[in-house]
């Protein structure tokens, strides 16, 4: 399903898709070509309490920066295990493309230093399926980074790595904390990447997977490595309290 923008003013941007709505607060210009140094976090807001009425499931939302280039733009769902939402939609039907959704072993709150999200790799380019672009020589150049939101969190995320991973191999492990093993699952990322992005993530970093089914081998996956380099609150309440003490 492909998001269509609507304007409502100069200044406002809504995404709609079949009532849920995430919000770009800033000029009329394509997200990625935002020149505000924090707009992925300042002027977009997700209507977490529509998207909850609807399916109480829905923790966060993804969107990458090129929407033209890869159209990820999606609620993130969380059910506790890697099944409900394989194949089942936002509403409960059964759905060939299911959701997008969290590692059932990661915490809801993205409170884990490591964390994966799954999507199908659709025909259409639809869910996780123009992941398969980062192959591509020169894409990742230009389509590095994404925002994962919570009801209360922004976290920025910049793409380090990315490799046909074993499918139940240490990429599909969780419960790392800092140090020294978790370090060599990082570097080990790294030393695999398909390519080599110069971006070397440390033990007290933050790092997401994105994986997806590969074209032709059920033993491996395709799965992109994203490591945090920003966070910020999108709590309005928050927000007003730090403002009060300016």
């Amino acid at each position: 399903m492909k998001y269509q923008f609507h304007s409502n003013s100069k200044s406002t941007l809504k995404i709609k898709n079949k009532g849920y709505y995430i919000w770009q607060i800033a000029s009329l210009v394509p997200f990625y070509k935002q020149k505000k140094k924090d707009w992925w976090a300042i002027d977009v807001k997700v209507e977490f309490d529509k998207l909850k009425a609807e399916n109480p499931d829905v923790i966060g939302w993804i969107k990458f920066d090129n929407q033209d280039e890869l159209g990820i733009n999606y609620p993130i769902l969380y059910s506790g295990d890697n099944q409900k939402y394989l194949r089942t939609d936002l509403h409960g039907n059964s759905h060939i493309a299911g959701r997008i959704f969290l590692e059932g072993l990661n915490k809801s709150d993205f409170s884990d230093y490591y964390n994966i999200i799954y999507g199908h790799n659709m025909r259409d380019g639809s869910m996780f399926g123009s992941l398969k672009k980062y192959k591509e020589e020169g894409f990742w150049k230009e389509n590095q980074y994404f925002t994962v939101y919570i009801e209360t969190t922004a976290y920025r995320y910049r793409i380090f790595s990315y490799e046909d991973a074993v499918n139940g191999g240490d990429v599909y492990k969780v419960g790392y904390q800092p140090g020294e093993e978790y370090q060599k699952f990082i570097d080990q990322m790294i030393k695999d990447s398909d390519v080599d992005t110069a971006v070397k993530p440390q033990t007290s970093n933050k790092i997401l997977t994105l994986s997806t089914c590969t074209e032709n081998n059920y033993n491996k996956r395709f799965a992109v490595h994203a490591v945090c380099v920003d966070a910020q609150t999108t709590d309005s309440e928050k927000l007003k309290t730090d403002k009060n003490k300016e």
